[in-house]
């Protein structure tokens, strides 16, 4: 959804909100966009910026471990960031969440020299400049900034140097007034919209359950870069074990790193307490380095204490870590472009032979635009009708809350302009994964594809196909129509109706 607003919006569109109610930094946009503009559009060139931002996450991990603790503890961060399933996952994925966690990395590495720094007026205006940036590229750099100020004007003042304490300050304000600009101007409507409160509502911390829940559900996000099968591991397990390497940690190095990490996790609970800004397992990526290095420096502090020898110590730091990435499956992937999964099935219907209609279900839209689409020549009025019906309060958006028997009949308004015979299925009414079908939704569907005139229709069904395709066949089987399955898998489903001539009364 967020590389459909990218192709097909103007630079300064892209200030705007974004359509399917998307929510992304506008730097990180932009330098998307610029690339694509470059490599056509490309899947490769889309995930461009978080590949890069995954190998920058690795170089200023093992800069900022080996300054706030030790190269081994260094050496060790790195391996666990090299190996971890879900920062490979997003080092492949068109989403700002990479780059928050390289900014968060390479800001807390500025600040930590700045503060240690003989002459540091130089390396306080590049942090100065370094943040100001970073504001327009991550939403989650106010949590560092913040953190990072504190810090410097807690080592300003405990030198008793009250000009690099007022500079420290100016720069502080300058950081605050250009989020405040950003918030007024381009977050504050997104963030504070229905569709995204309702989306992230079970996520803001202490909002829903109980205390111990929510503890557990902020565990579970901020464990989840860790190589370990975490699903399989009960968090009244690990998240002792992980206290205690903490609690080694800080005897081993010292407090100060420790407070400085955990003042940003303190920001962050108090952010999501105040209903700003959700605990998710990938929102708070940008934590992922500084766990990390917490997990890493109490390990190499636990084998220092039992005196096991530095070379020993390696080879069980990688026996065992490759142990954790083989226990959790390995790492599985698939390189853009490949011709299997996500593009295999539109593709099929692309080709699909002149004069058949394609029909897509709830929670296949946005993906089916992508890859039927000519992005070399798109057809601008075809794309916004999709986003038009695609997002929120759309009829066709896959979350819509539907009453049961006011799914309407008419086929007028689902059928995308022009000559593409695209016709998108009105929503379920299921919200979310977890919903079934509204009563009735099947055989209004099915007696919409009839009436639209066309013998043989191709389905497409993307996310949460198992849901409502089941429910629809059967339907489709009782007015005498015929399914011939062509591909399917976890993601995705592509197969050919035949459609009956009279519809069931």
């Amino acid at each position: 959804m967020l590389a459909l607003n990218i192709l097909g919006r103007s630079y300064g569109e892209l200030a705007q909100p974004l359509d399917y109610d998307q929510v992304a930094p506008p730097l990180f946009l932009w330098i998307v966009k610029a690339v694509t503009s470059v490599s056509g559009g490309s899947e490769a060139g889309l995930r461009g910026f978080s590949f890069v931002a995954g190998i920058a996450v690795l170089v200023l991990l093992w800069r900022v471990s080996r300054r706030m603790f030790s190269p081994e503890a260094a050496a060790a961060a790195t391996l666990l960031a090299a190996l971890s399933p879900t920062l490979i996952y997003y080092s492949a994925e068109l989403k700002p969440y990479m780059g928050d966690a390289a900014i968060a990395v390479g800001l807390l590495s500025l600040a930590w020299t700045t503060g240690s720094a003989v002459r540091p007026r130089t390396r306080e205006w590049i942090l100065l400049a370094a943040g100001l940036i970073a504001l327009g590229l991550s939403f989650t750099t106010p949590f560092v900034l913040a953190t990072a100020g504190g810090y410097l004007m807690c080592h300003a003042a405990r030198q008793g140097d009250r000009i690099r304490l007022l500079r420290i300050a100016l720069i502080a304000s300058a950081w605050l007034l250009t989020f405040l600009l950003l918030y007024l101007l381009m977050y504050r409507d997104a963030s504070r919209g229905q569709y995204l409160q309702e989306f992230w509502t079970g996520d803001f911390f202490g909002r829903a359950g109980t205390m111990r829940q929510a503890l557990w559900q902020f565990g579970t996000a901020i464990t989840d870069p860790l190589p370990l099968p975490i699903g399989h591991i009960r968090m009244g397990y690990l998240l002792p074990v992980l206290l205690l390497l903490a609690a080694g940690s800080i005897r081993r190095f010292g407090w100060l790193p420790h407070l400085v990490l955990g003042s940003m996790l303190g920001l962050l609970l108090l952010a999501s307490w105040l209903g700003f800004y959700p605990v998710d397992a990938r929102l708070v990526l940008f934590l992922a380095p500084l766990t990390l290095m917490v997990v890493a420096a109490g390990l190499v502090a636990s084998l220092e204490a039992v005196r096991v020898p530095g070379p020993i110590r390696g080879v069980a730091w990688l026996g065992a870590t490759l142990a954790c990435v083989a226990w959790t499956g390995g790492v599985h992937g698939r390189g853009p472009g490949a011709d299997e999964g996500d593009a295999h099935a539109i593709r099929l219907a692309v080709d699909r032979p002149g004069g058949d209609a394609a029909y897509i279900l709830p929670g296949g839209g946005p993906k089916w635009v992508f890859y039927a689409t000519d992005w070399e020549a798109p057809e601008a009025e075809r794309l916004r009708w999709f986003a038009r019906h695609l997002t929120s309060g759309g009829a066709a958006f896959r979350n819509a809350r539907v009453p049961a028997g006011l799914v309407p009949e008419s086929t007028d308004g689902l059928s995308a302009p022009g000559d593409s015979r695209e016709i998108l299925a009105y929503t379920s009414g299921a919200a979310g994964n977890g919903g079934r079908p509204a009563p009735g939704w099947a055989a209004t569907e099915v007696r919409r594809l009839i009436r639209s005139g066309h013998p043989t229709i191709w389905l497409y069904g993307g996310a949460y196909h198992e849901r409502d395709l089941p429910d629809l066949l059967q339907e489709l089987g009782r007015a005498g129509g015929r399914w011939a399955e062509m591909y399917r898998d976890r993601r995705e489903v592509i197969g050919v109706v035949a459609i009956p001539r009279v519809a069931p009364e």
